[in-house]
């Protein structure tokens, strides 16, 4: 789902890689840690998702938490702008269009 950026090289790692990719292709840096953070990141941001159709806001802010405290991902801030909103919790999701904002101009 997301790209894999090797943190001591930067170089990033080919998407059709990442369930198997171990070390990085350049440097032979580990990358097993990183890639099971990515893919508990993407999980929770897919439970997000899932509970966002469903209607519960609450579930989805969790699960978007999560997500964000796992990777910050663009992604992952406007899930939870959005699951704010259904929650009618609109202190939060300023918050949340804040931090998607500008983490979408860094991009």
């Amino acid at each position: 789902m997301w790209e894999i950026s090797c943190p001591a090289c930067r170089k990033e790692q080919a998407s059709a890689r990442l369930a198997t990719l171990s070390q990085c292709s350049r440097c032979q840096c580990e990358l097993d840690s990183l890639r099971e953070i990515t893919d508990a990141a993407a999980g929770t941001y897919i439970a997000g998702q899932q509970l966002l159709a469903a209607g519960n806001g609450a579930g989805a802010l969790e699960q978007a938490r999560i997500s964000w405290e796992l990777r910050r991902q663009p992604e992952t801030a406007q899930l939870a702008f959005l699951a704010a909103l259904l929650s009618a919790d609109y202190e939060n999701a300023d918050h949340w269009y804040k931090v998607a904002e500008k983490i979408s101009r860094k991009d």
